[in-house]
């Protein structure tokens, strides 16, 4: 069977550059379509809650949605690419942790979260799990640390992308228990999930949502 355990929660969150906010306010927002930039693969959680609200977001405003698919350096060349477009209010980006968090803070990024962006509101939030090879001889938490102390540097885990909340807390965890695993990015959770999903690496950090079945 698949092994789950919870991690840390992954917010995302809808939010505008900041200097389009007043203007987009005085010229009776929206009369013109919007569009959300996702920083991740088409098939990941953050584009997929992308498409859950645009439609009734889009009913809402009487307007059409249009989401654009930027994927690259864990969100970050979705997030420049919004800070340093027309501050009209009309292009949104739905950051993430990596984006407006994480990487802001670790490596440094060409915008500043807090004065290039407003945010708008949270749409959503989902736990990490740890999922394993179900055809690995592991069935409990303690087999697989077991299992990869046995063989350090020797098996992969595969993540959305260098910096992105799957494997920095994938990171985190290893270096708590003191294991040794091989680090495979991807340009985003929709790769990720069918890699996983196709048993291509021993074990992976994943979205509750995207975790296949146990």
């Amino acid at each position: 069977m698949n092994i789950r355990f919870a991690v840390i929660a992954l917010s995302v969150v809808l939010a505008v550059a900041s200097a389009g906010h007043g203007q987009a306010q005085s010229q009776s927002w929206p009369h013109q379509p919007v569009k959300i930039v996702v920083g991740l693969a088409a098939g990941g959680l953050t584009d997929t809650i992308t498409r859950i609200v645009a439609q009734p977001m889009s009913e809402r405003l009487g307007q059409p949605i249009v989401i654009e698919n930027r994927p690259g350096a864990a969100g970050t060349i979705a997030a420049e690419a919004v800070a340093r477009g027309p501050a009209d209010g009309y292009t949104l980006v739905m950051g993430n942790l990596p984006q407006m968090v994480i990487l802001p803070a670790m490596t440094g990024t060409r915008y500043d979260p807090v004065k290039d962006f407003v945010p708008i509101s949270i749409v959503g939030s989902n736990p990490f799990v740890l999922c394993v090879n179900p055809k690995l001889p592991i069935h409990t938490f303690a087999d697989f640390v077991a299992y990869v102390r046995e063989r350090p540097g020797q098996l992969a885990y595969g993540s959305g992308g260098i910096g992105n909340g799957t494997h920095l807390s994938m990171a985190y965890f290893l270096k708590l228990a003191g294991l040794d695993m091989i680090h495979v990015p991807y340009k985003g959770g929709a790769s990720d999930e069918l890699a996983k999903i196709a048993g291509t690496w021993p074990a992976t950090r994943s979205a509750m949502a995207g975790a296949p079945p146990l």
